[in-house]
């Protein structure tokens, strides 16, 4: 991610199966991967690969129009020149009973305090101290007593109550969440405060599929996990993983730029290893590089 923008929400709403508008001019290699909705008012939050934090209010962030291409991160955050964002969020202000829960490629997970983070330095802040090829992927704010859904690019999967990760220091590198066959590795973390909740996961080449977060039985943390997706030529790997509301919107994003805004109760709920259906079409030699929901219910 190298762009930024501030953007009204004018995503049309389209049916699944289709190819999506183009969202923003790209270069090559670059690709959209965020979206959220903020006030201006609201802390923004970024963390990069390298495991640092930087923080914006949100009239600090340039705005544009959807096609724009947005002004580059470089200008508004001191980053190094390999350093990637790998996870932004958003929220009104700073909580006592609210915490960060961050997960690297590798599988490690961390928890730690909102408030640690209420003076970031313009030069950024360490969140998570890293081993050598390690990256932080994903951070989300819980409130201590939710469970966690950590997603792998091979189709494994791991829900544990996040009580079994103990609160920790920013400057430490946290423990295993889940233990990754050889070459595999987690391509998304998300927080499961609603067990009636259902699991959406989009593979590269489009195909998607919406399961109940029950069949996701709870295991210890560490563990291998369970089967989430079975693939194949057909499906690809894994893209992105997130939980959502029947009432929620889906946006699935390519590597060409282009994005696909899907009602959620649009797809029918299949089985935790089934192989999902048709989420969106690809022009020739794109694929989904990652996906979000945007809640309609209360919450962060």
């Amino acid at each position: 991610m190298e762009d930024i923008k501030q953007a009204p929400n004018n995503v049309p709403k389209h049916h699944r199966g289709r190819f999506g508008i183009l969202g923003g001019t790209n270069k090559s290699g670059d690709f959209n991967r965020y979206l959220f909705l903020a006030k201006t008012h609201d802390y923004v939050l970024f963390f990069t690969n390298k495991g640092q934090a930087y923080m914006l209010r949100g009239y600090q962030i340039p705005e544009a129009g959807r096609k724009a291409k947005g002004s580059a991160v470089i200008n508004l955050l001191q980053l190094d020149p390999d350093e990637k964002i790998t996870a932004v969020i958003n929220f009104p202000g700073f909580e006592d009973k609210k915490y960060l829960f961050m997960a690297t490629n590798r599988g490690t997970v961390k928890r730690c305090k909102l408030t640690d983070f209420s003076s970031v330095r313009k030069n950024g802040l360490k969140a998570m101290v890293l081993h050598d090829g390690e990256e932080l992927i994903s951070v989300k704010i819980t409130d201590g007593s939710n469970s966690i859904l950590l997603a792998t690019h091979d189709g494994m999967a791991i829900h544990f109550d996040e009580q079994d990760v103990r609160c920790m220091s920013r400057a430490t590198h946290g423990v295993k969440g889940i233990s990754l066959h050889d070459g595999d590795y987690v391509v998304a973390m998300d927080v499961v405060n609603d067990e009636s909740l259902d699991v959406l996961s989009v593979t590269e080449n489009g195909i998607g599929k919406r399961t109940k977060i029950s069949e996701y039985k709870k295991q210890s943390r560490g563990g291998k996990g369970r089967i989430s997706y079975r693939l194949s030529p057909k499906t690809g790997s894994v893209a992105g993983m997130c939980i959502v509301h029947p009432d929620d919107k889906l946006f699935l994003f390519t590597a060409k730029g282009y994005v696909l805004c899907v009602d959620v109760d649009e797809l029918r709920k299949l089985h935790r290893t089934a192989r999902g259906v048709i989420m969106m079409r690809l022009h020739e030699g794109d694929k989904v590089t990652s996906i979000c929901s945007r809640k309609n219910r209360k919450g962060y």
